[in-house]
């Protein structure tokens, strides 16, 4: 159950694909998946997925058309968009990355720790937005159930709900000189058919103190 909302949206037919030789090498992947779509990134653009309706009136079914369109800004607030979103989170990513600046090496080991005790759930909404106070904001604070933790994630998972963080590439983002954290945000109702998986980009990491993450912007 753990790896089915990834699984939902990491289908897409580049697998097979030749390399088009623009991978960015200074780009840190550590997901596989993603670092497979940024390798063949001609073909993950032009790759068919779920029609999805943007807000535009157009339906589209690929990155490159969805990219067009606005990206997540420019979907349409329809029922039918909550499941094929799913397949164009790959796309916001790898265009982030391709577009991405040169950043110095981040020599980190230890992201799932940071990711729990040190990214600011008030900085970005999510399903445990609501439930921090100014005493408690991490994800370690806001519930007294252990965190599964391994060297890139920490992820809650309990009966009633799964959310994973999940730092998934490291690269200057946002232009800031230092190196961001790619994070895929995953937020799953167990006894309901809510899902929500978002790119998050969190900011300088190197930095002491409380980290800050928003939402991808494209």
């Amino acid at each position: 159950m753990r790896t089915m909302a990834l699984s939902v949206f990491l289908v897409w037919a580049v697998t097979a694909c030749a390399s088009t030789g623009d991978a960015r090498e200074e780009v840190l992947v550590f997901n596989p998946e993603l670092r497979e779509a940024l390798a063949h990134y001609s073909a993950t653009m032009a790759a068919p997925r779920v029609p999805m309706a943007m807000a535009s009136g157009a339906t589209v079914s690929s990155c490159d058309e969805y990219l067009a369109q606005g990206s997540r800004a420019g979907t349409a607030s329809v029922p039918a968009n909550n499941t094929a979103s799913l397949d164009y989170v790959i796309c916001d990513s790898v265009a982030a990355l391709h577009d991405a600046l040169p950043a110095p090496l981040d020599a980190a080991n230890a992201r799932g720790e940071t990711l729990a005790d040190r990214l600011d759930l008030r900085s970005f909404r999510s399903s445990r937005y609501q439930r921090t106070t100014d005493e408690a904001y991490t994800l370690r604070t806001v519930t007294d159930q252990p965190l599964d933790i391994d060297t890139y994630s920490a992820a809650l998972d309990s009966p009633g709900w799964y959310f994973k963080l999940e730092v998934v590439a490291v690269t200057d983002i946002d232009g800031s000189g230092q190196a961001d954290w790619l994070v895929w945000m995953v937020d799953q109702s167990r006894g309901g058919s809510y899902l929500s998986v978002v790119p998050l980009v969190v900011h300088d990491p190197s930095i002491v103190g409380l980290l800050n993450a928003t939402p991808l912007a494209r």
